[in-house]
Formats: structure tokens, C-alpha cells, sequence
């Protein structure tokens, strides 16, 4: 038989697990809803850009419209495909730097890498995450480096020549769809 201080030690480890098991629930609960709102929101984002492309390409429409066409001037869409693809190859580099920049952020609690930027008076760690971090960037940047290679000294003679430009620069788009949320994404970047 129990005696009372056992049986108060044993109500108390209920309510505990009770506490617990209630705090678990809303933070379930919690999580839930951030994803809803997360959904939501890029929902939202991208009913946005909808619209902006839209409500640009009527603006554009009228424009073109009100004004007589003069010889040499850019297509309809506003800028070259050269001047396109030179924008995305930009975006994605500017995005891989801001990854590399970050890359160094992410060391064990107890590394004794430096903290702070040109902080080098401790020495290097051998933190894995930072170290794979900054070769996957490094892959990235290759990959993009190659596909514009391959835009760039595009052979019109070779058998295969359309295709390889056309994969190259989806390879180009599929990196910078990573950062589709970002605020200087373009929708016409897309794959």
C-alpha cells in the first residue's frame, strides 16, 4: 500500500505527463496552423505576381499601342533575350552569395570557429554542415557557370544545337527556382 507522500509523488508525475501531453497538443496545433498561413502566403505571393504580370503586360499592350514602332527598338516583352538570361544569371549568382555568406553561420554549439566576420585569432573547425554547405554552393555555381557557357559559345552547326541551349538554360532556371520567393524573382523565369 501507498502512503501519502507516494501518492502525492504519483498524482503529481500524472499531472505532469498531463501538462505535457497538453503542451505537445498545441504545439501540433501550432505547427498545423504555420503551414496553413505558409500556404496562404504564397498562395498569395503568387496570385500576386499573377496579377502584377498581367496588369504589366496590359500596361506594356497600351504602350506599344499609343506609340508608332520605330526601327531598332526592343521586342514587345521590354528587353532582349540576351539582356533576360544575363538577369538571371545574375539573380542566381547574387542568391548563391548570399547563401555563402550565410554558410558560415551554421557550426556545432561548442566549435571553436570564429563568430564574428575577420574574427581569425581561433583556429578553423571541423564543423561538417559548413563545410557541405559551401561545396553544395559550389556545385551550384558550377552548374550555372557551365549552362552559361554553353548559351554563350552556342555551335548553330552542331546536329544537337537547339537542345543543349534549351537545357542548359533550364538547368539555369531550375537553380534560380529555389528562390522563387525572393522579391526580385520573375515568373518568366519559371521552368
Amino acid at each position: 500500500m501507498l502512503n501519502p507522500v507516494d501518492t502525492f509523488r504519483v498524482a503529481d508525475a500524472f499531472e505532469r505527463c498531463e501538462r505535457l501531453r497538453n503542451k505537445a497538443l498545441e504545439t501540433i496545433e501550432r505547427a498545423r496552423q504555420m503551414r496553413s498561413e505558409s500556404v496562404e502566403m504564397r498562395l498569395r505571393a503568387a496570385q500576386i505576381r499573377a496579377d502584377r504580370k498581367q496588369w504589366l503586360a496590359l500596361r506594356r499592350s497600351e504602350d506599344i499601342a499609343s506609340r508608332p514602332a520605330t526601327p531598332g527598338t526592343l521586342p514587345p516583352g521590354g528587353t532582349t533575350p540576351a539582356v533576360r538570361l544575363t538577369t538571371l544569371a545574375a539573380f542566381v549568382h547574387a542568391r548563391l552569395d548570399e547563401e555563402e555568406a550565410s554558410a558560415d553561420l551554421f557550426h556545432r554549439a561548442d566549435c571553436p570557429a570564429p563568430r564574428a566576420p575577420g574574427d581569425s585569432g581561433r583556429p578553423r573547425c571541423d564543423c561538417r554542415t559548413p563545410r557541405r554547405m559551401h561545396q553544395q554552393i559550389a556545385d551550384r555555381r558550377s552548374i550555372a557557370h557551365s549552362s552559361e557557357a554553353v548559351i554563350r559559345e552556342a555551335d548553330h552547326t552542331a546536329p544537337n544545337w537547339p537542345h543543349n541551349e534549351i537545357s542548359a538554360l533550364q538547368d539555369l532556371q531550375t537553380l534560380a527556382l529555389a528562390y522563387e520567393l525572393h522579391h526580385l524573382w520573375q515568373e518568366e523565369w519559371r521552368p
